[in-house]
């Protein structure tokens, strides 16, 4: 499974109470290039660029699915250059928790690259990863 099948998985995982209220458009520069919209309540994950996007992730496939699955930490891969973020640093931030990370260990995790590095903290705070 590539990145692409896996935010596709987005919709399914989102935490409604979460959004209540929350309109944006995020852009994720990967490899294919990907936007995610919430509005209403709802998320939708669409191929391509969105000019209008109120935040610009630049990230690898690898560490997006770490990011979004609690096993890398968004404030230290941003210090470590691993995550480059233009825009709204509030929407981006508040990004993991708008998803169930659980519904995804409920199936197969993508295998992208080789080189998972180990990060036992999670942004969230009181979790460990494992």
């Amino acid at each position: 499974m590539n990145v692409t099948e896996f935010l596709k998985k987005l919709p399914a995982a989102l935490i409604p109470d979460a959004v209540d209220g929350i309109e944006g458009t995020v852009q994720l520069n990967i490899s294919t290039p990907t936007y995610v919209t919430l509005k209403d309540g709802v998320c939708t994950v669409q191929e391509g660029t969105c000019d209008t996007a109120e935040v610009a992730l630049t990230v690898s496939d690898e560490n997006l699915v770490a990011l979004l699955t609690g096993k890398l930490n968004g404030p230290l891969a941003f210090m470590t250059g691993k995550l480059q973020i233009e825009g709204d640093l509030m929407l981006a931030k508040d990004i993991p928790g708008y998803f169930d990370s659980k519904s995804w260990l409920k199936s197969p995790l993508p295998l992208i690259g080789t080189n998972h590095e180990p990060h036992f903290w999670c942004s969230r705070p009181k979790r460990v990863c494992r």
